[in-house]
């Protein structure tokens, strides 16, 4: 049975570690040609450019808790309201959502029902079959998010893109420090076709050095 989250523990999920790479600062005179991320529903985007009956996404902590973050269609097999049972998936596979204060760990899972059967979608190669080529936005924000980059609606400076003939490149934010300091990290990433995501550039985008989270 799903536990809810409380809203204590979904604010402590906002947090996020970092990929190792460093490149280059961004200037962001360069990206004049990238676009702000308009706020939509992209999650019913996607499920929407899919062959697929019904899709869920939900969010396992490492305590086993489950919230569902998205649901969309119908289940064809599960009386369950989230399509497949995940009693016995492991929380520490899956997308990494969060990890941060406390040690608090999550992972996303799809959960999509397709032609009577159900699949649980838990690395970025099983979504790339599912999806096939990452020709949309919606489908490379999907990549990006689960690598636990931020990007922020309307605001062209922590949340663009442009789609170029290797994919598509994001402006993004991601937390690499939660206490002494709080520090934020600005990317520019390229998602290409395939699914593969690049640092383009990083720079330090925020700090503060006299707080904790």
């Amino acid at each position: 049975m799903i536990k809810k989250l409380s809203i204590l523990a979904l604010v402590m999920l906002l947090f996020s570690c970092s990929d190792n790479d460093t490149s280059e600062e961004i200037d962001l005179a360069v990206y004049s040609d990238f676009q702000e991320i308009e706020e939509e529903d992209y999650m019913e985007i996607l499920a929407n450019s899919l062959n697929i009956d019904g899709m869920a996404q939900v969010l396992i902590a490492e305590n086993g808790d489950q919230l569902i973050t998205f649901q969309y269609g119908t289940c064809t097999e599960s009386p369950n309201s989230y399509c497949a049972s995940l009693e016995n998936t492991d929380p520490g596979n899956g997308f990494k959502k969060y990890v941060g204060l406390y040690g608090y760990d999550c992972h996303d899972y799809l959960v999509v029902s397709r032609n009577g059967n159900e699949y649980v979608i838990n690395t970025e190669a099983e979504f790339v079959d599912l999806v096939g080529e990452v020709d949309t936005l919606a489908k490379a924000l999907f990549l990006v998010w689960g690598r636990t980059y931020r990007t922020d609606y309307n605001n062209i400076e922590v949340g663009a893109y442009r789609e170029t003939t290797a994919g598509y490149e994001f402006i993004a934010t991601k937390l690499m420090s939660d206490c002494l300091p709080i520090l934020t990290n600005r990317f520019n990433l390229l998602v290409k076709r395939n699914g593969q995501i690049s640092i383009e550039a990083e720079e330090e985008y925020s700090r503060n050095d006299d707080m904790c989270i």
